[in-house]
């Protein structure tokens, strides 16, 4: 009988993998230690999409606007210039300080000549269009692809039907744009009124002129013009035109602090980048890491490599760090992001001070008994979401979270949240052809975009969208099981690591192995020193939002390296935890008072576009979800945003003051507002509130728990907000000037001035662990193999 049983089963079970292979769902398993996933999205889920396009539509217009000379390479989607893969013509690319565009008839230069509330103005541009023959204003490119790009720069085609075409490149912080072209001449056509100046800054009147240097003026801004040798410049009708010789075919377009630079500017301008490449490392010892933009140019004259070139740095390059790198006097522009400074040369190396990462904060020791009863009631009660329907999965933040909680107080529960995570964990990484069928929840390879990607997707995800956000809760969760259960660490962390990869790949691909064919670094930029969520970009330019989420998928990454001794991993959270969580206190709150422009009448940011401040969200435009946007979920490695509680506090009441403006409540009562956002949002703003007043907070959390209900006491941002209160008062936050000999570890300073060493010792030694003070190594304490030492 039990024979006869398998039998059919088996039978049935064949009979379901043939119908499954004739209706197209015989992609293959990929294995991978005891995970799986699926070598590309089967039927079921190919059609997914909320707004932007499913992998069907991108599987069937693959590869886009890329030109042939880059097929098959991996697609940074995320990147500041993506829009140029997707659309026929480029949008603004933003490579700062000046944007660069596309259309039928050229490219099109903006240089920013002040700004609208938060907006960058660009009014006043110049366009690049082409001729073909004697006089016509004729070239007509049938798109702009794409034809190289490097960590920085990129170089993309605008060609005809006759195989005339404008190379053009661009580089994230070159104020210059090098234009090459082939059976076409340059014409510049200017947007409004302008002046035009030859080399020695006198107001040029009568044309022609045969000279390789001109400036041009539009309103306040000046474009510098640089030639080859016997070029004729004319103008006819407003338009003009340059007679560039044959052999040397080009024009180079720099934006010009004012025009005593052009000279200056010059020198260099010729010099193309055909490369540039970003690296960093971490040096423990030294609590330090270190970024380097290297820069290959070509001159385009002598085609002579290696030359300098000109390269100008946002705030956060110049502002905190310890560089060699000098800046031009008076080469500085100003963008809503603050002022760029510029620098001459080819490589160029930023130091940043990192006092390291606990994983988590210790127990808290402040609380009353009837608090810590409390606490435990709140473990005890608490009840899995349902975030898990889609990618943007915060159960896994909340199982993850409330496991290392119970551990850290002992609660019972600690191995029922233990296994409700693997139990997720383990579901979205298996992939079996029966999930073929719906959208199951699993990973599935995009094979020409070099991707792999979550189902059911979640707010456009299977485009791109918010691959940091949602991904970052996957490694982070895994991350911290593989803290506690060295099985589930042997079997799964081969994937968690592709899963990693997807969004920050730390190696670059090798041309050869399929299965690693990711883009370096996809959603972060490296320039401006932060991550850009929409994965398809905008005619506009990209954007992000939560940065709170960008900073948790870095701090996923630092622990994915801490749970498998990973240097490499480390390295690389440890990087960009630093640089996002810096840019998030420049460009989103402004914490130097001197980013945001004087028309922008906001403490803080909502959405950062490439070309604006926003203060909004792509979901709301409470202004409590604009400030709470930045602190989701509420965590100990957010305290970053309270390195000046006073600046933090005031955008926190801004906020309120804000909500009452709009109408949204009469009153800037912080327990009154928290109850009239709802719970969500309310115990966000209460989590970021505990950065500056976690006493104040655990006042309004007991009250809360007193007299309220369901998630208001239940839930699992009010547990994590309960212990993150309770450990910070007693922790503090870290402490600037200090830093161990481990990367997990960290000297904490609470509002009384007691001081605690935080170190977890993730290695499988004793550790001798070294704490430094202003780089002067002031005591050593034993931590043995595995160990969270606390005190």
């Amino acid at each position: 009988m039990t024979t006869f049983k398998f039998s059919v089963t088996k039978q049935i079970a064949s009979l379901l993998l043939l119908l499954l292979t004739i209706n197209g769902y015989s992609q293959k398993v990929i294995n991978i230690g005891n995970a799986s996933y699926a070598e590309y999205p089967p039927k079921g889920v190919e059609n997914m999409s909320a707004y932007r396009y499913s992998y069907k539509e991108l599987q069937e217009n693959y590869p886009f606007y890329i030109h042939e000379n880059m097929h098959g390479q991996p697609v940074p989607t995320n990147d500041w210039w993506t829009d140029a893969i997707f659309s026929q013509y480029a949008g603004d690319m933003w490579a700062y300080p000046h944007a660069v565009s596309a259309d039928s008839t050229g490219i099109k230069i903006i240089y920013p000549d002040g700004f609208d509330g938060g907006k960058l103005k660009k009014n006043n541009f110049i366009k690049i269009k082409g001729s073909t023959d004697d006089k016509s204003i004729n070239f007509a490119p049938h798109s702009a692809k794409p034809y190289n790009w490097g960590d920085l720069n990129m170089l993309f085609r605008c060609e005809d039907d006759r195989n005339n075409y404008m190379d053009v490149t661009i580089s994230h912080g070159a104020p210059l744009v090098w234009i090459e072209l082939n059976g076409v001449k340059p014409v510049i056509t200017p947007s409004n009124k302008c002046v035009v100046y030859n080399a020695k800054g006198d107001t040029i009147n009568t044309f022609p002129v045969l000279d390789c240097l001109f400036s041009i003026q539009i309103g306040t801004k000046y474009y510098g013009i640089h030639c080859p040798k016997g070029t004729l410049l004319e103008q006819i009708d407003g338009n003009y035109y340059l007679n560039t010789p044959d052999d040397k075919n080009y024009v180079v377009i720099s934006l010009l602090p004012n025009n005593t630079f052009l000279k200056t500017f010059d020198k260099y301008a010729r010099n193309k980048l055909i490369n540039t490449t970003f690296e960093y490392s971490y040096n423990i010892e030294k609590g330090q890491i270190a970024t380097t933009f290297l820069a290959t140019t070509e001159n385009l004259d002598t085609k002579v490599n290696g030359n300098a070139t000109l390269m100008s740095f946002q705030p956060h390059h110049y502002r905190t760090t310890t560089t060699s790198v000098k800046f031009i006097d008076g080469a500085n522009y100003n963008i809503h992001t603050g002022e760029m400074h510029t620098a001459i040369g080819n490589k160029f190396t930023f130091n940043y001070a990192f006092t390291g990462m606990p994983p988590y904060l210790g127990k808290p020791q402040n609380m009353t008994p009837e608090q810590n009863e409390r606490l435990n009631q709140m473990v005890d009660s608490f009840r899995i979401g349902k975030y898990h329907i889609n990618t943007y999965n915060k159960t896994l933040d909340e199982l993850s979270t409330m496991m290392l909680i119970a551990k850290r107080i002992g609660h019972s529960k600690y191995g029922y949240f233990k296994e409700a995570l693997k139990k997720e964990l383990i579901n979205w990484f298996t992939y079996d052809t029966i999930e073929a069928q719906d959208t199951g929840l699993f990973f599935a390879r995009y094979p020409q975009y070099g991707a792999l990607i979550g189902f059911t997707p979640g707010f456009d995800s299977q485009a791109f969208n918010d691959q940091h956000f949602h991904y970052g809760y996957y490694v982070l969760a895994a991350a911290r099981l593989m803290m506690v259960d060295e099985t589930f660490k042997t079997d799964y962390a081969e994937l968690v690591k592709l899963i990693a990869k997807n969004y920050a790949n730390w190696e670059r691909w090798d041309g050869k192995n399929e299965k690693e064919k990711f883009p370096f670094l996809r959603t972060f930029d490296p320039y401006v020193g932060h991550s850009w969520a929409s994965g398809m970009s905008y005619t506009t330019g990209p954007d992000q939002e939560s940065t709170s989420e960008a900073v948790m998928s870095w701090f996923g990454l630092f622990n994915l390296g801490l749970a498998l001794n990973d240097s490499n991993l480390i390295a690389l959270g440890a990087m960009g935890y630093k640089l996002e969580s810096e840019t998030t206190l420049e460009y989103y709150f402004n914490f130097y008072g001197n980013n945001f422009p004087k028309t922008y009448n906001h403490k803080y940011v909502g959405i950062l576009h490439a070309g604006a401040l926003m203060h909004d969200t792509w979901f709301s435009r409470d202004p409590g979800w604009v400030f709470g946007i930045q602190s989701v979920p509420s965590a100990h490695y957010c305290s970053y945003l309270a390195r000046d509680e006073k600046l933090l506090e005031n955008a926190f009441k801004s906020a309120l003051q804000e909500r009452v403006n709009k109408g949204l409540i009469n009153t800037t009562d912080i327990y009154k507002n928290i109850l009239n956002m709802n719970c969500e949002l309310g115990l966000y703003i209460l989590g970021n509130y505990a950065n500056f007043n976690p006493q104040g907070a655990i006042e309004i959390q007991d009250k809360l728990f007193n007299n309220e209900s369901g998630d208001w006491k239940w839930g699992s941002q009010a547990v994590m907000n309960y212990y993150l209160s309770h450990a910070t008062l007693t922790y503090g936050k870290a402490a600037e000037g200090y830093h161990t000999s481990l990367p997990a570890a960290a000297v904490y300073k609470n509002e009384s001035g007691e001081i605690t060493y935080l170190i977890y010792n993730h290695t499988k030694e004793d550790k001798d662990v070294k704490i430094y003070k202003d780089n002067r190594l002031i005591e050593t304490i034993v931590v043995k193999a595995g160990e969270y030492y606390c005190q």
